[in-house]
């Protein structure tokens, strides 16, 4: 059995995004921010039509600013740092929530940035050196970056 351990990323909510917002107020939903698809489950024993509905955010909806909190406690924790670039990575490979065979969920990661703080400098502005990346570019630079974290944690 894995001994308990302090939770090491926290994913925030995002917000939708205030351009998104306005666009989707002044849009002809459905819903305010939402609009209906409707669809046909088809009995297959009697081959009968029910009509149903589903709610779901319009194709091109930006949330932003999105904040994942990843926390090193051990200095064998920033190689874990690896594997939420890889976890992101399957959610826009793949989709969020339900639905996805039907089009829906479908996300992509745009406009990361990077930032690293340690306790006795936390006040102090992080280096921005990745900052507006694209995911797949953050995944091309995961060497640099552990390595900046290793530097900038102290970490050997």
């Amino acid at each position: 059995m894995i001994p308990p351990a302090p939770n090491r990323l926290i994913v925030r909510d995002a917000p939708l995004s205030s351009e998104s917002e306005r666009d989707l107020l002044n849009a002809k939903t459905d819903l305010p921010f939402t609009e209906v698809k409707w669809e046909a489950a088809i009995d297959r024993v009697t081959a009968a039509a029910t009509p149903r509905q589903l709610e779901r955010v319009p194709a091109g909806a930006i949330f932003a600013p999105m904040e994942l909190v990843f926390n090193v406690y051990l200095d064998s924790d920033v190689a874990l740092f690896d594997h939420v670039l890889t976890c992101l990575q399957l959610v826009e490979d793949d989709y969020l929530g339900g639905l996805g065979s039907r089009g829906s969920g479908k996300v992509t990661f745009q406009q990361l940035t990077l930032k690293c703080k340690r306790g006795d400098t936390y006040t102090e502005e992080s280096d921005n050196r990745f900052a507006d990346k694209s995911l797949s570019e953050m995944i091309a630079m995961r060497t640099e970056i552990q390595n900046w974290i290793k530097r900038t944690l102290g970490v050997a």
